[in-house]
């Protein structure tokens, strides 16, 4: 009659349910240009289910009615010409200030230098995860570290906030013990402040917890936490921003994902 086995595995309570990630994406928009419509399409309700807006396109002509407010700009590789020579007409066409993202075939991780060359800021491979759909999405929608970005009204870039010069106040939420003290160490050198969290939850608090006059200039944010990931974390934070009305502060995803 076979065997039978019986255990006991040691277990605790489970957690609340993980806050909506309905406003991860909140505020950004974005333009497919795809003659894939089933990956599209897909893509598309992975943007809006996370508050997203986002508009397809099956032909340049039909993107450039899609322009204006465009934060960013997906367009499959398959319809490049070579030498970005479909970029450069959809920067004319009235895409010239929003990120441009490539969707690649897995056979395509060859011509990156080509795409990088010709104006794509980053790429999606295939089939798109959604995941790596939201944290290229959201990497995209924050100023950089280092280099000098072009102000948006209300969300000030990281070099610009407080017009500070002895370093800027980073949160790092990271629950690697050995990846935040590297993390920790390589700011506190380049002269920044630092304060250390190991989960979502306590970077939520963290953030939403400082005064105005006391806010942190930038987050790191790991994606895979305890307690509550990073995702989850990063919309609480754009919900209570927006419901005291307060400037966005930049959040950078760290992330381990191969892309």
């Amino acid at each position: 009659h076979g065997s039978e086995f019986v255990f006991e595995i040691p277990a605790i309570s489970a957690t609340e349910p993980p806050q909506t990630r309905l406003n991860a994406l909140s505020g950004q928009r974005a333009v497919i240009l795809s003659k894939n419509a089933i990956e599209a399409d897909a893509i598309a309700r992975t943007i809006r289910a996370n508050g997203g807006m986002v508009d397809l396109a099956a032909t340049d002509a039909q993107a450039a009615s899609f322009a204006e407010g465009c934060d960013v700009l997906l367009v499959d590789a398959a319809m490049e010409e070579g030498d970005g020579r479909l970029l450069r007409r959809l920067r004319q066409s009235g895409f010239a200030d929003c990120e441009a993202i490539t969707l690649i075939a897995p056979t395509d991780r060859g011509m990156l230098g080509e795409f990088r060359a010709s104006g794509y800021a980053t790429f999606l491979a295939r089939p798109v995860r959604g995941e790596t759909l939201l944290r290229v999405l959201l990497t995209s929608s924050v100023p950089a570290l280092t280099q000098p970005q072009p102000e948006k009204r209300g969300a000030p870039s990281v070099r610009a906030i407080g017009g500070r010069r002895q370093g800027l106040s980073v949160l790092i939420a990271e629950d690697n013990d050995i990846n935040a003290m590297l993390a920790r160490a390589t700011l506190l050198k380049a002269g920044h402040r630092v304060k250390v969290v190991g989960d979502g939850k306590a970077a939520v608090e963290a953030v939403t917890g400082t005064g105005h006059k006391h806010r942190f200039d930038v987050v790191l944010m790991d994606l895979h936490m305890p307690v509550m990931d990073g995702l989850d974390a990063i919309a609480a934070i754009r919900r209570h921003e927006e419901e005291t009305a307060v400037a966005p502060v930049p959040i950078m995803v760290l992330s381990a994902d191969s892309q």
